[in-house]
């Protein structure tokens, strides 16, 4: 007689709270940005607690309401940003672990004006990249998303901005596995210190009333919750995972 296989339920506490931010069985960005939310209290503090652990610094971050951002030497007063952070649903802190031992060279292309050229160049130029956890805190329900990540800088200031999605691929489109990757790239010593930060991390966010969620947890559905057809607020689906609730962008 064939075994059933287990089917993975989701905690009632995720499921309660999905439920109540969403009435209607909508995802909306209302929920995210309405006053009063449970975040607004404990934020300082959560934040200031997660910049203490010792094995890392924090290295990037972005609030919810998105920030605007203006090139080296621009000034706000003069004229608009360049370009601005679009708000989310949740607050974003990349911690990169501290060590030499956790940091690799590499390359990306960026713009340039040559004296000599009538028009703007691609140069490739070299950079440093730092391995952390990128934390994602929802706003919308008192649960959070814990993800190696990387964070890479030139030497002119750009780069690319770390965030809590998937950022590695394979050549058929598929995610790569980047607990794996960074196994392999910085061996037992780094991927043992990720997880260890991961732990930290974890730890902290649940003296605030936090929990970090499991991946499955992240992907399972919510069986009769969509997003609005109008904002798309989840572009592309037709209903939603427990990822999708919590965790989105605003469009």
């Amino acid at each position: 007689m064939r075994e059933k296989k287990k089917r993975t339920v989701c905690g009632a506490d995720v499921m309660d709270a999905i439920r109540q931010a969403y009435p209607g069985n909508i995802v909306t960005d209302d929920a995210a940005f309405e006053e009063g939310s449970y975040y607004d209290e404990i934020r300082d503090e959560a934040r200031t607690a997660l910049c203490r652990i010792k094995q890392a610094d924090l290295a990037y971050d972005r609030p919810p309401e998105g920030r605007p951002h203006w090139d080296e030497g621009g000034d706000p007063d003069e004229g608009p940003p360049a370009w601005a952070e679009e708000p989310s649903s949740y607050d974003l802190l990349f911690l990169a672990l501290q060590g030499m031992q956790f940091q690799f060279q590499g390359e990306l292309e960026e713009e340039d004006f040559p004296e000599d050229a009538d028009e703007l160049a691609l140069v490739v130029v070299p950079t440093v990249s730092r391995i952390g956890c990128a934390v994602g805190i929802s706003i919308v329900a008192p649960f959070a998303v814990v993800r190696f990540n990387e964070m890479e800088i030139a030497e002119s200031g750009s780069g690319t901005i770390p965030d809590i999605w998937p950022h590695m691929f394979d050549l058929d489109g598929s995610e790569l596995d980047v607990e794996a990757y960074y196994g392999e790239l910085f061996l037992e010593e780094g991927i043992n210190a990720l997880r260890d930060l991961r732990e930290a991390i974890t730890k902290i966010l649940d003296e605030f009333g936090i929990r970090v969620l499991s991946e499955q947890e992240l992907n399972m559905p919510i069986p009769g919750l969509r997003p609005e057809p109008a904002r798309n607020v989840v572009p592309g689906k037709k209903s939603a995972t427990v990822e999708d609730a919590l965790f989105f962008q605003t469009i």
